[in-house]
């Protein structure tokens, strides 16, 4: 399947919602803040299957092999003062990890 199919389902499922949306848990940004506003999406999970690399509709904001979520904030001064991380669903966390270095490219 090639990415503009990939994405025209992926927008098509959007717009449906999911399929048993009764069972379906309701998620949230798991993140304290404002999207769009006070932090962004910087990456999402790669859909490629090969070498290459596509967020969920096609286009660029993923790389090769990623398998999450990142979020950015406006600036260093925003990432020093720091942001909560959320649950993104009602469940138990099983895991964490802490202590990973914040990188600015900026």
């Amino acid at each position: 399947m090639n990415c503009a199919h990939r994405g025209a389902l992926a927008l098509a499922a959007a717009l449906a919602g999911p399929a048993n949306a009764g069972d379906a848990p309701p998620l949230a940004v798991p993140i304290d803040c404002q999207v769009g506003v006070a932090c962004f999406v910087q990456n999402y999970v790669d859909h490629d299957p090969g070498p290459g690399a596509a967020d969920f509709a096609c286009g660029s904001l993923s790389y090769d092999g990623h398998d999450g979520g990142d979020f950015r904030l406006t600036d260093l001064a925003a990432m020093e003062k720091g942001v909560a991380v959320l649950a993104a669903a009602d469940g138990v966390v099983l895991r964490t990890r802490d202590g990973m270095a914040d990188i600015s490219v900026a």
